[in-house]
C-alpha cells in the first residue's frame, strides 16, 4: 500500500511540474504617488489612516500595495504593482486616480520625515517629495 501511495504521489508531482514555471509571467513595478492627505501634526500614541493617490500607466498594472520603507524618523513611500508581462498593454491616460490606504502608528515624539517617491528625473535619479510632520502632545 506505502508503495502504491508513494508512486501515485511521485506521479502526481512529475505531472504538476512544467519547464514553463510561470517566471516571466509578471514584475513589479514601482510607480509615483501622486498625492497624500498627511496631518498638519501628529499625536503620540494615535494611530492614523493615510490616503495615497495614484495612477496607472497601463491597463497591465493591477494588485497595488505599499511600498515602506524606515531608517530612525523618516519613511521612504511609494507605491509598489504587479505589471502582467504581456506585448499588448493598453496605456490608461484618462482613468481616475487610484487611492491606496494604510494606517499608521504614532510611536515616537520625534517629528516623523515622509519621502513620497515621484518618479524619476531625466538622469533617471529618484524624486522625492520630503514632508515633515511635528508631534503634539
Amino acid at each position: 500500500m506505502k508503495k502504491i501511495f508513494l508512486l501515485l504521489f511521485v506521479s502526481f508531482l512529475a505531472l504538476s511540474c512544467s519547464i514553463d514555471d510561470g517566471a516571466n509571467d509578471y514584475y513589479y513595478e514601482i510607480l509615483p504617488v501622486e498625492s497624500n492627505d498627511l496631518p498638519e501634526s501628529f499625536e503620540f500614541g494615535k494611530i492614523y489612516t493615510v490616503t495615497l493617490t495614484y495612477k496607472r500607466p497601463t491597463d497591465c498594472h493591477g494588485n497595488a500595495t505599499l511600498y515602506f520603507e524606515k531608517e530612525g524618523s523618516t519613511r521612504t513611500i511609494a507605491i509598489q504593482t504587479i505589471v502582467a508581462n504581456k506585448n499588448n498593454c493598453e496605456a490608461v491616460p484618462n482613468e481616475d486616480s487610484r487611492e491606496l490606504k494604510f494606517q499608521f502608528e504614532i510611536l515616537s515624539d520625534t517629528p516623523y520625515v515622509f519621502k513620497f517617491y515621484k518618479g524619476e528625473d531625466e538622469a533617471g535619479e529618484a524624486l522625492f517629495e520630503s514632508v515633515t510632520v511635528p508631534i503634539i502632545n
